[in-house]
């Protein structure tokens, strides 16, 4: 009798709004701080992914040096006749690298480089040089091979789908909480109901009982009435 009644406003000056189950599920998976807390754990151990996977992009640099010596002479071969060693040393390289899965490293770079010297050894003067280099370094032990360079995107992939798994399971866990919730406050309100019938009854029986008072109902049975 009372699934009519348990959806109606208890009291007047309550203003009525209505929800189901997967309402209140939607809304849970929207703006529940719990769930939005949760949710960023898979999210973070995916980024390692990325990071893992980061390590065997191609990287480009770019580096200059500039080298000078003003020293003196300890002999005269060094400069052939000035007193002091006075040499200057530029270098520019650009290129790009890559680690591969094998371990190994791949460099391609061009450099250029000046070069000038007081020295009447060093001919000719104000020296350009210009290298294109193309460098391949494979460790043999250290570092070495397919399955140690993939293991830390492995072990990244691996912890990824571990955290889906956990926050799947406290996802249920949080929907069964506010499923749980939802009926136990059906439940309270039908209690609710139920007992105010019940009240209503006794009441009647009670007054019922009073207004017989003086013709067959004795004291104990109004008090017990009362009392109930």
């Amino acid at each position: 009798w009372w699934e009519g009644v348990i959806t109606q406003p208890l009291r007047s000056e309550s203003c009525l709004i209505r929800l189901d189950i997967e309402t209140l599920w939607k809304q849970t998976l929207q703006h529940s701080e719990q769930v939005l807390a949760i949710r960023e754990t898979p999210l973070i151990e995916r980024e390692n992914i990325v990071q893992a996977q980061a390590d065997f992009d191609p990287t480009t640099y770019l580096q200059t040096k500039f080298k000078h010596v003003n020293d003196p002479v300890g002999n005269q071969l060094t400069t052939g006749g000035a007193p002091r060693f006075i040499n200057e040393d530029w270098d520019f390289a650009a290129g790009m690298r890559k680690k591969i899965t094998s371990g190994g490293q791949v460099d391609v770079s061009q450099s250029l480089g000046f070069e000038n010297s007081n020295s009447i050894f060093f001919t000719p003067q104000d020296q350009g040089t210009g290298r294109l280099l193309a460098t391949y370094r494979q460790p043999l032990l250290k570092g070495a091979g397919w399955c140690y360079n993939q293991s830390f995107i492995v072990l990244a992939e691996v912890n990824t789908r571990t955290a889906e798994d956990q926050f799947t399971k406290q996802l249920h866990e949080q929907l069964v909480l506010v499923t749980k919730g939802y009926w136990q406050l059906y439940y309270q309100r039908a209690w609710l109901l139920q007992q105010r019938r019940h009240l209503a009854r006794v009441e009647e029986v009670l007054a019922s009982l009073e207004a017989r008072r003086e013709i067959d109902t004795i004291e104990s049975q109004v008090v017990r009435a009362r009392a109930a």
